[in-house]
């Protein structure tokens, strides 16, 4: 009996030899463990790097606004981006701008005026500035891990690794997620533990994501890298009337 055009195709179809599995555990494996299939040897810069989301018309505009507006303007400009941010309402925020995350963040330390050798818990996936930073003024990172399926930090890790000397925990919020921190804000909060949002990566539109009511500084970043980029710059969103009153007087100090 002849075999059907159906069947003819699928004697001439070539099953590839199935790929190596990875290891089901990270745990004690390096990257030498890994089979090289799975290796892309592309030298090329990452497409961020040098795709900015802006015309070269933009560009131009941009940087003559930047040297042109008057003191005067840029101060209402604040305003007006103070008040976009952080609408006036009975919740508190206020909102500011400042040269970048990174510098927010030393603004924020450099408020609070933290002891000698107090401990950050910090997620495990950041920029070095925000470590240098951290070292900077005497304080001790202390890592947590981000569970790869989420991309965000177990709570009882967190639990595990804080202490008496615990004063802030720096949660970065990597590659465009968020995530609710209600859960963290409940061991944390009652111990006098900051919560700070780390959204550099993952401005989302005002009407998405402004931050947890639970965190005490929200910030984002517009760098020139950004998808949504203003070349430079970063917006804060404060929910703590103590830092309030010295924060907008402080230089916007960048590292």
């Amino acid at each position: 009996m002849e075999p059907d055009q159906t069947t003819r195709d699928l004697t001439c179809v070539t099953v590839p030899a199935p790929l190596p599995e990875l290891p089901t555990s990270i745990e004690g494996v390096s990257y030498l463990d890994i089979p090289k299939k799975y290796y892309h040897n592309d030298k090329a810069l990452a497409s961020h790097g040098l795709n900015i989301d802006a015309t070269f018309k933009d560009s131009l505009r941009c940087l003559s606004y930047i040297r042109n507006v008057p003191d005067s303007e840029a101060k209402n400009l604040k305003r007006k981006i103070g008040y976009l941010f952080a609408p006036q309402n009975d919740t508190g925020e206020r909102a500011m701008s400042t040269l970048s995350v990174r510098s927010a963040y030393d603004l924020y330390l450099q408020t609070k005026n933290f002891p000698k050798n107090s401990e950050v818990i910090m997620t495990g996936i950041n920029i070095p500035d925000m470590l240098q930073i951290t070292q900077e003024y005497g304080l001790v990172p202390v890592p947590v891990d981000l569970n790869v399926d989420t991309l965000q930090p177990d709570l009882e890790q967190i639990q595990a690794v804080t202490t008496e000397k615990t004063v802030c925990c720096l949660m970065a919020m990597i590659l465009g997620i968020t995530y609710d921190i209600t859960q963290y804000a409940e061991f944390l909060h009652p111990r006098g533990i900051d919560i700070i949002e780390d959204c550099a990566q993952s401005w989302q539109g005002l009407d998405t994501f402004r931050g947890s009511p639970y965190a005490t500084m929200t910030m984002f970043s517009f760098g020139t890298i950004k998808h949504n980029t203003c070349y430079y710059g970063g917006i804060i969103i404060i929910r703590e009337q103590a830092n309030l009153a010295s924060l907008p007087a402080a230089k916007n100090l960048c590292k």
